[in-house]
């Protein structure tokens, strides 16, 4: 396996890095791949490379009550994605652990990087909903 490194962070690069999963996928065969998507661009590149070779893909969007502060998934990226094969995370999912009420362990997280704390709650979250075991 090739490691990819970028200069900067972009979504420019989304497709090159899952392209490089889809080959990772391939040799380590996880249960599933998860990929944050905030409009839903992001999980339809990867359920357009990733579905079809087998791959089950977990999209995870902002949470509902985050997407007027944020931005919301475009119902129709998430249709799409769906009709491919991909599974979305359900709007609300509670992470008790990493809610709120716990801002040491999120700030934690975060001091270590903005990527790491995102990928722990995402992970959570898919645990959590009983998405993955």
């Amino acid at each position: 396996m090739e490691t990819l490194y970028f200069d900067k962070g972009d979504k420019a690069h989304s497709e090159a890095t899952l392209q490089a999963v889809k080959a990772a996928a391939e040799i380590i065969k996880p249960e599933a791949v998860v990929v944050t998507s905030t409009t839903g661009q992001t999980g339809l590149i990867a359920a357009k490379l990733l579905c079809p070779a087998g791959v089950r893909v977990i999209v995870v969007p902002f949470q509902k009550h985050l997407w007027e502060k944020y931005r919301a998934l475009n119902p129709d990226l998430a249709e799409e994605c769906k009709k491919l094969g991909a599974e979305f995370l359900p709007d609300e999912p509670k992470v008790p652990m990493l809610s709120e009420d716990r801002p040491d362990i999120v700030n934690a997280w975060r001091n270590i990087s903005q990527g790491f704390k995102v990928a722990l709650q995402v992970a959570s979250m898919c645990v959590d909903t009983g998405l993955l075991q």
